[in-house]
């Protein structure tokens, strides 16, 4: 897993820890300010570069 704070690498795996992506290593940590207002176009592009970025 990549995280940048413990905090929130405790938070996840405590609300999502027993999920297979979790479990397996899959789950990244991404921005708040893109994913959670990402509605429309615009936010759905920005999803996909954080994604592409999260995952390069």
């Amino acid at each position: 897993m990549r995280w940048s704070s413990t905090p929130t690498k405790s938070r996840v795996v405590s609300l999502w820890g027993s999920l297979p992506a979790v479990t397996a290593g899959r789950a990244y940590e991404v921005s708040d300010d893109t994913w959670m207002p990402g509605i429309g176009v615009i936010g759905a592009g920005q999803i996909i570069d954080e994604i592409e970025r999260v995952m390069a």
